[in-house]
Protein backbone atom coordinates (compact mmCIF):
# COMPACT_ATOMS: atom_id res chain seq x y z
CA UNK A 1 0.00 0.00 0.00
CA UNK A 2 1.41 3.22 -1.31
CA UNK A 3 2.29 6.04 1.82
CA UNK A 4 -0.46 8.62 -0.25
CA UNK A 5 -2.93 5.85 -0.27
CA UNK A 6 -2.67 5.08 3.20
CA UNK A 7 -2.49 9.15 4.00
CA UNK A 8 -6.06 9.57 2.09
CA UNK A 9 -7.44 6.92 3.58
CA UNK A 10 -6.53 8.84 6.92
CA UNK A 11 -8.02 11.86 5.93
CA UNK A 12 -11.03 10.06 5.34
CA UNK A 13 -11.49 8.79 8.51
CA UNK A 14 -10.27 12.19 10.28
CA UNK A 15 -13.16 14.09 7.94
CA UNK A 16 -15.49 11.69 10.35
CA UNK A 17 -13.57 12.98 13.44
CA UNK A 18 -13.89 16.42 12.57
CA UNK A 19 -17.83 16.45 11.66
CA UNK A 20 -18.27 14.72 15.19
CA UNK A 21 -17.00 17.78 16.77
CA UNK A 22 -18.93 19.76 14.63
CA UNK A 23 -22.13 18.76 16.70
CA UNK A 24 -20.37 18.87 20.17
CA UNK A 25 -23.13 21.08 22.51
CA UNK A 26 -22.68 24.96 22.90
CA UNK A 27 -20.53 25.65 25.54
CA UNK A 28 -21.43 27.62 28.38
CA UNK A 29 -25.06 28.19 27.29
CA UNK A 30 -27.87 29.49 30.24
CA UNK A 31 -24.77 30.17 32.87
CA UNK A 32 -26.12 32.00 35.84
CA UNK A 33 -23.93 34.90 37.72
CA UNK A 34 -22.89 32.58 40.30
CA UNK A 35 -21.41 29.55 37.18
CA UNK A 36 -18.12 29.28 36.02
CA UNK A 37 -17.56 32.26 32.95
CA UNK A 38 -17.77 31.15 29.61
CA UNK A 39 -14.43 29.85 28.23
CA UNK A 40 -12.41 32.12 25.83
CA UNK A 41 -11.34 30.43 22.92
CA UNK A 42 -8.05 30.47 20.97
CA UNK A 43 -8.21 30.08 16.97
CA UNK A 44 -5.72 28.44 15.53
CA UNK A 45 -3.73 28.75 12.20
CA UNK A 46 -3.89 25.58 9.77
CA UNK A 47 -1.68 27.17 7.34
CA UNK A 48 -4.22 26.64 4.61
CA UNK A 49 -5.69 30.34 3.34
CA UNK A 50 -9.37 28.54 2.67
CA UNK A 51 -9.76 27.44 6.29
CA UNK A 52 -7.85 30.31 8.03
CA UNK A 53 -9.94 33.17 5.78
CA UNK A 54 -13.29 31.67 7.52
CA UNK A 55 -11.75 31.00 10.81
CA UNK A 56 -9.94 34.56 11.46
CA UNK A 57 -13.43 36.05 11.12
CA UNK A 58 -14.42 33.76 13.77
CA UNK A 59 -11.29 34.56 15.81
CA UNK A 60 -12.61 38.34 15.45
CA UNK A 61 -15.79 37.46 16.91
CA UNK A 62 -14.27 36.00 20.30
CA UNK A 63 -12.36 38.73 20.56
CA UNK A 64 -15.65 40.61 20.80
CA UNK A 65 -16.82 38.05 23.14
CA UNK A 66 -13.91 38.48 25.10
CA UNK A 67 -14.51 41.67 25.82
CA UNK A 68 -17.34 41.58 26.77
CA UNK A 69 -16.71 38.94 29.02
CA UNK A 70 -14.12 41.13 30.79
CA UNK A 71 -16.53 43.80 30.99
CA UNK A 72 -19.10 41.57 32.78
CA UNK A 73 -16.36 40.31 35.37
CA UNK A 74 -14.86 43.81 35.56
CA UNK A 75 -18.31 45.28 36.81
CA UNK A 76 -19.07 42.11 38.84
CA UNK A 77 -15.21 42.63 40.80
CA UNK A 78 -15.94 45.98 41.22
CA UNK A 79 -19.12 45.74 43.37
CA UNK A 80 -17.10 42.98 45.07
CA UNK A 81 -14.61 45.47 45.76
CA UNK A 82 -16.31 47.58 47.87
CA UNK A 83 -18.06 44.90 49.05
CA UNK A 84 -14.90 44.35 50.51
CA UNK A 85 -15.59 40.76 49.08
CA UNK A 86 -12.67 38.88 46.97
CA UNK A 87 -12.85 38.79 43.15
CA UNK A 88 -15.23 36.48 41.55
CA UNK A 89 -18.05 37.04 44.19
CA UNK A 90 -21.20 37.01 43.10
CA UNK A 91 -23.53 40.21 42.33
CA UNK A 92 -25.97 38.61 45.08
CA UNK A 93 -23.60 37.80 47.39
CA UNK A 94 -21.42 40.80 47.22
CA UNK A 95 -24.94 43.12 47.56
CA UNK A 96 -25.88 41.26 50.98
CA UNK A 97 -22.57 42.02 52.28
CA UNK A 98 -22.87 46.05 50.74
CA UNK A 99 -26.17 45.70 52.34
CA UNK A 100 -24.79 45.19 55.90
CA UNK A 101 -21.91 47.59 55.96
CA UNK A 102 -24.30 50.44 54.56
CA UNK A 103 -26.76 49.95 57.62
CA UNK A 104 -29.37 50.53 55.64
CA UNK A 105 -28.89 53.36 53.66
CA UNK A 106 -28.05 51.71 50.30
CA UNK A 107 -30.54 52.09 47.71
CA UNK A 108 -31.18 51.06 44.34
CA UNK A 109 -32.77 52.89 41.37
CA UNK A 110 -33.18 51.36 37.82
CA UNK A 111 -32.80 54.63 35.84
CA UNK A 112 -33.28 53.52 31.64
CA UNK A 113 -33.23 50.13 32.73
CA UNK A 114 -29.80 49.95 35.12
CA UNK A 115 -29.57 49.76 38.72
CA UNK A 116 -27.72 52.71 40.09
CA UNK A 117 -26.82 52.26 43.67
CA UNK A 118 -26.37 55.07 46.20
CA UNK A 119 -25.46 54.89 49.82
CA UNK A 120 -25.05 59.10 51.30
CA UNK A 121 -23.38 59.13 54.48
CA UNK A 122 -21.45 55.69 54.49
CA UNK A 123 -17.48 55.76 53.58
CA UNK A 124 -18.27 53.97 50.31
CA UNK A 125 -20.52 56.35 48.52
CA UNK A 126 -17.79 57.68 45.96
CA UNK A 127 -16.64 54.25 45.44
CA UNK A 128 -20.37 53.38 43.74
CA UNK A 129 -20.02 55.93 40.96
CA UNK A 130 -17.21 53.37 39.67
CA UNK A 131 -19.74 50.38 39.97
CA UNK A 132 -22.67 52.35 38.17
CA UNK A 133 -20.37 53.68 35.39
CA UNK A 134 -19.26 49.80 35.45
CA UNK A 135 -22.72 48.56 35.12
CA UNK A 136 -23.98 51.07 32.82
CA UNK A 137 -21.36 49.70 30.44
CA UNK A 138 -22.45 45.83 31.18
CA UNK A 139 -25.90 47.13 30.31
CA UNK A 140 -24.68 47.57 26.75
CA UNK A 141 -23.78 44.35 26.37
CA UNK A 142 -26.97 42.66 25.20
CA UNK A 143 -27.65 45.53 22.39
CA UNK A 144 -24.26 44.97 21.40
CA UNK A 145 -24.20 40.74 20.84
CA UNK A 146 -27.65 40.99 19.58
CA UNK A 147 -25.56 41.77 15.72
CA UNK A 148 -23.34 38.50 16.06
CA UNK A 149 -25.93 35.34 15.73
CA UNK A 150 -26.47 36.44 11.93
CA UNK A 151 -23.10 36.47 11.12
CA UNK A 152 -22.22 33.40 13.30
CA UNK A 153 -24.60 31.66 11.21
CA UNK A 154 -22.86 32.29 8.18
CA UNK A 155 -19.60 31.06 9.63
CA UNK A 156 -20.78 28.24 10.99
CA UNK A 157 -22.42 27.11 7.44
CA UNK A 158 -19.12 27.72 5.80
CA UNK A 159 -16.74 25.80 8.11
CA UNK A 160 -19.14 22.79 8.13
CA UNK A 161 -18.02 21.98 4.51
CA UNK A 162 -14.32 22.67 6.02
CA UNK A 163 -13.60 18.90 6.99
CA UNK A 164 -14.52 17.56 3.96
CA UNK A 165 -11.82 19.53 1.70
CA UNK A 166 -9.23 18.33 3.95
CA UNK A 167 -6.68 15.76 2.33
CA UNK A 168 -3.06 15.40 0.94
CA UNK A 169 -3.64 17.22 -2.18
CA UNK A 170 -4.80 20.62 -0.27
CA UNK A 171 -1.82 19.73 2.14
CA UNK A 172 0.72 19.97 -0.87
CA UNK A 173 -0.97 22.85 -2.73
CA UNK A 174 0.00 25.19 0.66
CA UNK A 175 3.48 23.57 0.84
CA UNK A 176 3.20 21.14 3.85
CA UNK A 177 3.70 17.61 3.88
CA UNK A 178 1.28 15.03 4.03
CA UNK A 179 3.01 13.85 7.58
CA UNK A 180 1.06 17.17 8.51
CA UNK A 181 -2.20 16.21 7.96
CA UNK A 182 -2.83 14.94 11.58
CA UNK A 183 -1.71 18.34 13.06
CA UNK A 184 -4.01 20.22 10.53
CA UNK A 185 -6.89 18.15 11.41
CA UNK A 186 -6.33 18.90 14.98
CA UNK A 187 -6.39 22.63 14.63
CA UNK A 188 -9.49 22.40 11.99
CA UNK A 189 -11.31 20.24 14.15
CA UNK A 190 -10.56 22.68 17.70
CA UNK A 191 -11.79 25.80 15.36
CA UNK A 192 -14.94 24.00 14.28
CA UNK A 193 -15.71 23.27 17.41
CA UNK A 194 -14.95 26.67 18.86
CA UNK A 195 -17.12 28.08 16.05
CA UNK A 196 -20.18 25.84 16.03
CA UNK A 197 -19.89 26.66 20.09
CA UNK A 198 -19.81 30.62 19.45
CA UNK A 199 -24.06 30.71 19.79
CA UNK A 200 -23.77 29.15 22.85
CA UNK A 201 -21.25 31.33 24.26
CA UNK A 202 -23.02 34.76 23.15
CA UNK A 203 -26.22 32.93 24.65
CA UNK A 204 -24.11 32.75 27.82
CA UNK A 205 -22.41 36.08 28.09
CA UNK A 206 -26.29 37.85 27.15
CA UNK A 207 -27.66 36.09 29.91
CA UNK A 208 -24.93 37.06 32.39
CA UNK A 209 -24.63 40.47 31.40
CA UNK A 210 -29.01 40.36 32.48
CA UNK A 211 -28.47 38.46 34.97
CA UNK A 212 -26.11 40.93 36.62
CA UNK A 213 -28.22 43.97 36.14
CA UNK A 214 -31.37 42.16 37.78
CA UNK A 215 -28.94 40.36 40.53
CA UNK A 216 -28.48 44.42 41.99
CA UNK A 217 -31.92 44.90 42.95
CA UNK A 218 -32.43 41.46 43.81
CA UNK A 219 -29.55 41.07 46.33
CA UNK A 220 -30.59 44.12 48.05
CA UNK A 221 -34.39 42.89 48.45
CA UNK A 222 -32.78 39.35 49.54
CA UNK A 223 -33.89 38.40 53.49
CA UNK A 224 -31.47 36.01 54.37
CA UNK A 225 -27.87 35.75 52.77
CA UNK A 226 -27.22 33.61 49.65
CA UNK A 227 -25.09 30.57 50.33
CA UNK A 228 -21.67 31.01 49.69
CA UNK A 229 -19.64 31.32 46.24
CA UNK A 230 -19.72 27.38 44.47
CA UNK A 231 -22.19 26.58 47.05
CA UNK A 232 -25.80 25.86 45.79
CA UNK A 233 -28.99 26.98 48.26
CA UNK A 234 -30.01 23.65 50.30
CA UNK A 235 -32.50 21.57 48.88
CA UNK A 236 -35.57 21.27 50.66
CA UNK A 237 -36.32 17.79 52.55
CA UNK A 238 -38.61 16.45 49.54
CA UNK A 239 -36.00 17.15 47.41
CA UNK A 240 -33.11 15.88 49.37
CA UNK A 241 -35.58 12.78 49.93
CA UNK A 242 -36.05 12.46 46.29
CA UNK A 243 -32.11 13.24 45.90
CA UNK A 244 -31.69 10.20 47.96
CA UNK A 245 -34.07 7.75 46.12
CA UNK A 246 -32.25 8.58 42.89
CA UNK A 247 -28.77 8.13 44.83
CA UNK A 248 -30.14 4.54 45.35
CA UNK A 249 -31.31 3.67 41.84
CA UNK A 250 -28.40 5.28 40.30
CA UNK A 251 -25.05 4.94 42.17
CA UNK A 252 -22.22 7.16 40.66
CA UNK A 253 -19.69 5.78 38.58
CA UNK A 254 -16.67 6.21 37.70
CA UNK A 255 -17.08 4.56 34.18
CA UNK A 256 -18.59 8.29 33.08
CA UNK A 257 -15.28 9.67 33.80
CA UNK A 258 -13.07 7.09 32.03
CA UNK A 259 -15.68 7.76 28.78
CA UNK A 260 -15.05 11.48 29.01
CA UNK A 261 -11.65 11.41 29.02
CA UNK A 262 -11.60 9.35 25.99
CA UNK A 263 -13.96 11.82 24.37
CA UNK A 264 -11.47 14.43 25.21
CA UNK A 265 -9.08 12.00 23.60
CA UNK A 266 -10.87 12.33 20.71
CA UNK A 267 -11.01 15.87 20.80
CA UNK A 268 -7.66 15.96 20.61
CA UNK A 269 -7.15 13.65 17.51
CA UNK A 270 -5.59 11.25 19.91
CA UNK A 271 -7.85 8.38 18.54
CA UNK A 272 -5.52 5.59 19.51
CA UNK A 273 -5.13 6.37 22.74
CA UNK A 274 -8.94 7.16 23.23
CA UNK A 275 -9.81 3.00 21.96
CA UNK A 276 -7.40 1.88 24.28
CA UNK A 277 -9.30 3.78 27.30
CA UNK A 278 -12.51 2.55 26.83
CA UNK A 279 -11.31 -1.22 25.29
CA UNK A 280 -9.71 -0.89 29.21
CA UNK A 281 -13.08 0.52 30.24
CA UNK A 282 -14.93 -2.31 29.00
CA UNK A 283 -12.36 -4.73 30.22
CA UNK A 284 -12.75 -4.07 33.68
CA UNK A 285 -16.16 -4.02 33.50
CA UNK A 286 -16.85 -7.56 35.12
CA UNK A 287 -14.23 -6.75 37.77
CA UNK A 288 -17.18 -3.57 38.87
CA UNK A 289 -18.15 -4.24 42.61
CA UNK A 290 -20.55 -1.23 42.35
CA UNK A 291 -23.89 -1.31 40.07
CA UNK A 292 -23.03 1.35 36.75
CA UNK A 293 -26.00 3.19 35.14
CA UNK A 294 -27.17 2.32 31.81
CA UNK A 295 -26.45 6.11 30.81
CA UNK A 296 -22.94 5.60 31.36
CA UNK A 297 -23.04 2.00 29.84
CA UNK A 298 -24.05 4.05 26.30
CA UNK A 299 -21.87 6.56 26.59
CA UNK A 300 -18.97 3.42 26.80
CA UNK A 301 -20.74 0.94 23.92
CA UNK A 302 -21.59 4.45 21.58
CA UNK A 303 -18.52 6.43 21.91
CA UNK A 304 -16.04 2.91 21.52
CA UNK A 305 -18.20 2.31 18.50
CA UNK A 306 -17.59 5.61 17.14
CA UNK A 307 -14.07 5.72 17.57
CA UNK A 308 -13.56 2.34 15.99
CA UNK A 309 -15.96 4.19 13.19
CA UNK A 310 -13.01 6.83 12.84
CA UNK A 311 -10.14 4.26 13.06
CA UNK A 312 -12.00 2.94 9.69
CA UNK A 313 -13.28 -0.66 11.79
CA UNK A 314 -17.15 -0.56 10.53
CA UNK A 315 -17.28 -3.71 11.96
CA UNK A 316 -15.89 -3.48 15.12
CA UNK A 317 -18.32 0.01 15.01
CA UNK A 318 -21.38 -2.18 14.02
CA UNK A 319 -20.17 -4.90 16.76
CA UNK A 320 -20.00 -1.78 19.82
CA UNK A 321 -23.45 -0.23 18.30
CA UNK A 322 -25.15 -3.76 18.28
CA UNK A 323 -24.49 -4.15 21.99
CA UNK A 324 -25.35 -0.89 22.87
CA UNK A 325 -29.30 -1.96 21.27
CA UNK A 326 -28.86 -5.05 23.16
CA UNK A 327 -28.59 -3.11 26.32
CA UNK A 328 -31.49 -1.52 25.12
CA UNK A 329 -33.11 -1.68 22.43
CA UNK A 330 -34.73 2.00 22.41
CA UNK A 331 -31.39 3.64 23.01
CA UNK A 332 -30.98 6.40 20.92
CA UNK A 333 -27.65 7.70 19.29
CA UNK A 334 -25.67 10.39 21.46
CA UNK A 335 -25.99 13.51 20.01
CA UNK A 336 -22.25 14.72 19.96
CA UNK A 337 -21.58 11.41 18.15
CA UNK A 338 -22.40 13.09 15.06
CA UNK A 339 -24.54 12.60 11.83
CA UNK A 340 -22.23 9.66 10.34
CA UNK A 341 -22.67 7.23 13.95
CA UNK A 342 -26.41 8.05 13.87
CA UNK A 343 -27.05 6.44 10.34
CA UNK A 344 -25.03 3.83 11.72
CA UNK A 345 -27.47 3.11 14.68
CA UNK A 346 -30.29 3.79 12.99
CA UNK A 347 -29.10 1.26 10.41
CA UNK A 348 -28.55 -1.25 13.06
CA UNK A 349 -31.85 -0.22 15.66
CA UNK A 350 -33.84 -1.24 12.02
CA UNK A 351 -32.28 -3.89 11.27
CA UNK A 352 -33.59 -7.61 12.19
CA UNK A 353 -30.16 -7.99 14.81
CA UNK A 354 -32.13 -7.08 17.89
CA UNK A 355 -34.60 -9.48 18.92
CA UNK A 356 -36.75 -8.37 22.11
CA UNK A 357 -36.68 -11.11 24.68
CA UNK A 358 -38.39 -12.11 28.33
CA UNK A 359 -36.43 -12.50 31.18
CA UNK A 360 -37.29 -13.37 34.86
CA UNK A 361 -35.52 -12.20 38.25
CA UNK A 362 -36.44 -14.44 40.88
CA UNK A 363 -35.82 -12.42 43.36
CA UNK A 364 -33.05 -9.84 45.08
CA UNK A 365 -31.18 -6.95 43.46
CA UNK A 366 -30.31 -7.47 40.11
CA UNK A 367 -28.66 -4.93 37.75
CA UNK A 368 -29.48 -5.72 33.82
CA UNK A 369 -27.28 -3.09 32.06
CA UNK A 370 -27.17 -0.49 34.32
CA UNK A 371 -31.33 -0.79 35.02
CA UNK A 372 -32.36 -2.32 38.40
CA UNK A 373 -34.77 -4.98 37.34
CA UNK A 374 -37.71 -7.22 38.90
CA UNK A 375 -40.17 -9.30 37.70
CA UNK A 376 -40.12 -9.89 34.10
CA UNK A 377 -38.42 -7.50 32.36
CA UNK A 378 -38.02 -7.10 28.17
CA UNK A 379 -34.43 -7.19 27.24
CA UNK A 380 -32.22 -7.20 24.09
CA UNK A 381 -31.47 -11.00 23.34
CA UNK A 382 -27.46 -11.30 23.69
CA UNK A 383 -24.88 -10.81 25.82
CA UNK A 384 -25.46 -8.04 29.29
CA UNK A 385 -23.74 -6.70 31.76
CA UNK A 386 -25.40 -8.43 34.99
CA UNK A 387 -24.65 -7.25 38.30
CA UNK A 388 -25.65 -8.70 41.40
CA UNK A 389 -25.89 -6.66 44.34
CA UNK A 390 -25.55 -7.84 47.91
CA UNK A 391 -24.70 -6.01 51.21
CA UNK A 392 -23.92 -3.53 48.69
CA UNK A 393 -21.39 -5.05 46.97
CA UNK A 394 -21.99 -5.83 43.49
CA UNK A 395 -20.92 -9.58 41.83
CA UNK A 396 -20.44 -8.46 37.82
CA UNK A 397 -20.20 -10.67 34.73
CA UNK A 398 -21.19 -10.98 31.01
CA UNK A 399 -24.44 -13.31 30.89
CA UNK A 400 -25.56 -14.19 27.45
CA UNK A 401 -29.70 -13.89 27.91
CA UNK A 402 -31.78 -16.04 26.43
CA UNK A 403 -35.82 -15.72 25.84
CA UNK A 404 -36.96 -17.31 29.40
CA UNK A 405 -34.09 -16.86 31.56
CA UNK A 406 -33.82 -16.54 35.13
CA UNK A 407 -31.73 -14.22 37.32
CA UNK A 408 -29.83 -14.03 39.26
Amino acid sequence: MSLIYRWVRAASRLVVLVAALTVAGPAGAGKSDDDAPPERVEIQVTGITAFDSVFSKVGAIHATLDGAQGRIESARDKLAAVAGQPAGTPVANSMWELKQKAGGKLQVQVQNGKPVLSAAGTDFSSALSGVNSAIADVAKVPAELAKLPAQVQELIAACQALPAQLNPTLLQEAGMKVTDLPGVAKKLGANVKATTQTPGRITSLVKDAENLLTGVPQGLAATEPPPPPGEKAEKSSKDKDKGKEDEASAPPSALAAEVEAAWGLVQDAEVPAALARLDAAMAGLPKLKTPVPAADLQGLYQTRSFVLMVQGDMAGASAATTQALVADPEAEAIERLGPEYAKLHKTIAKSDLIRTISVTISGGEVWVSGVVASGKVKVGEGAHLVQVVSGGVASSSWRTLKDGDTLP
